[in-house]
């Protein structure tokens, strides 16, 4: 008496042993969201300086004040690769008599001459 044939090894065992030892597809797809943050090495960069200036620019233009933001300085930062990138920075900002400390992120895509003022709040570490 024969317990197995190649031929029926082939075609009902086989199959079996390939479909259970393939990777399982993930449950459910979710796009990826770039990156994570990466501290900023050089916060001397003139670029990092720019990016910090077009903030306080750009929410002067958004909102018109008597008494406008002006950049003072770049203190930490962060960067994020995405389509393009998110810098995240904390910088003082003259604000009439006051410097606080504010965090302004900015999406900026170099290669199509685009930047984005995504958010400029007071920074409460």
């Amino acid at each position: 008496m024969k317990f197995f044939s190649a031929p029926l090894f082939l075609v009902v065992l086989l199959p079996a042993m390939v479909a259970a030892a393939a990777p399982s597809p993930s449950p459910v797809y979710q796009p990826s969201q770039g990156g994570q943050y990466e501290p900023i090495k050089n916060l001397s960069d003139p670029y990092i300086s720019e990016i910090g200036r077009y903030a306080c620019i750009e929410y002067n233009r958004k909102y018109p004040s008597p008494t406008p933001l002006v950049f003072q300085k770049v203190v930490s930062g962060e960067k994020q690769v995405v389509n393009g990138y998110n810098y995240k920075l904390i910088m003082y900002i003259k604000s009439g008599g006051l410097i606080p400390q504010y965090e302004v992120i900015v999406y900026d895509i170099p290669w199509k001459s685009h930047r984005e003022l995504t958010s400029l709040n007071i920074y409460h570490n």
